[in-house]
């Protein structure tokens, strides 16, 4: 099964302060929790080892098949607002650590069940939303250089450009 590494950095003032037994929890699309794990000393979890699709189903510019797998990570730790990071991309035989910035509890940032969400839109999603099925969940993504290997544009499609080639380009000649 091919798979893809990740590793959680939590921080605090803007990344400048380890976040010590923060408690991360990476699901799966389905929501299933696929691991468990606790920060250090340095706001470090473990290296896990996440399934991603091969590599080889998305060599071909044209086809609509995603070549990383999207994650969910939500974290908690007793001081701080509860973070979810939706659609963390792993992508096979990459690794990637994952910075994550919580903001401190306090009277102004403490609003009882608050989370705070973040999320980023799919690696072309403008391009394949119209070849994605409507019932799947538009998740969201993170990436870093680490995580994100070059991946080739679609083709220009009819529904894309109006008429292709576009006008003023011509093709052959």
């Amino acid at each position: 099964m091919p798979t893809g590494t990740l590793q959680m950095k939590v921080s605090t003032a803007d990344g400048t302060l380890p976040v010590f037994d923060a408690t991360v929890k990476v699901n799966d699309a389905l929501g299933h929790t696929v691991y468990t794990l606790t920060t250090d000393t340095d706001g470090m979890t473990t290296t896990v080892s996440l399934f991603a699709p091969s590599r080889k189903l998305s060599q071909s510019p044209y086809t609509s098949h995603l070549s990383y797998s999207s994650y969910q990570v939500m974290i908690t730790h007793p001081g701080y607002v509860p973070q979810l990071i939706r659609g963390v991309r792993v992508f096979e035989g990459e690794g990637g650590i994952l910075p994550i910035d919580l903001v401190a509890r306090t009277a102004r940032t403490d609003h009882g069940d608050s989370i705070n969400v973040i999320e980023i839109p799919p690696l072309g999603a403008s391009q394949r939303e119209e070849s994605l099925p409507s019932a799947m969940p538009q998740e969201v993504g993170f990436s870093s250089p680490a995580m994100s290997p070059q991946v080739a544009p679609s083709p220009p499609s009819v529904t894309q450009w109006g008429e292709f080639p576009p006008p003023g380009i011509s093709i052959g000649g």
